[in-house]
């Protein structure tokens, strides 16, 4: 996996070190005290997509733990985690990340699955439509476990 894992890096670093947005060449920075600084001096908030950029399946990405710990040190940064994949709840992708990546003080509320925005997007139109709770009605879901926390359990 690791070997795979840098392949891709050294694909998508070719790639990118070409060309940045306006066409210009761009340059990478040489070494991590460049690339810190260049984070904290122009972003607010960084949004991490989860399995193949963290993790693979319970596998750590090389040095994901570490450039997460030391982003985490700046408290004016806000981190988010997302993931496409319906079959955790928040607390169940925070609950993965703090293990694989060992990093306890994950919060729920950093987390984006996909069952969440799902969730409450179903959960606004029952509320508009049946002018009450969705969690008064009658509803049956078919989906992941995920997916029914999510609608039922998060805030």
């Amino acid at each position: 996996m690791r070997e795979e894992s840098l392949s891709h890096f050294e694909t998508l670093t070719n790639h990118y070190s070409m060309f940045d947005e306006l066409g210009k060449d761009i340059t990478f920075l040489p070494n991590t005290q460049e690339i810190s600084r260049y984070i904290d001096a122009n972003f607010d908030t960084i949004l991490f997509d989860c399995d193949g950029v963290l993790y693979r399946e319970t596998d750590p990405i090389p040095d994901a733990a570490v450039s997460l710990n030391s982003l985490m040190k700046h408290q004016h940064k806000k981190l988010l985690f997302v993931t496409n994949n319906a079959g955790s709840s928040r607390m169940q992708l925070r609950d993965k990340l703090a293990k694989i990546l060992d990093c306890p003080s994950l919060e729920e509320s950093q987390m984006v699955a996909s069952s969440y925005p799902a969730a409450r997007y179903v959960q606004k139109i029952f509320d508009k439509k049946e002018q009450r709770p969705m969690e008064d009605l009658n509803v049956h879901i078919i989906g992941t476990n995920g997916s029914k926390r999510a609608s039922f359990h998060e805030p």
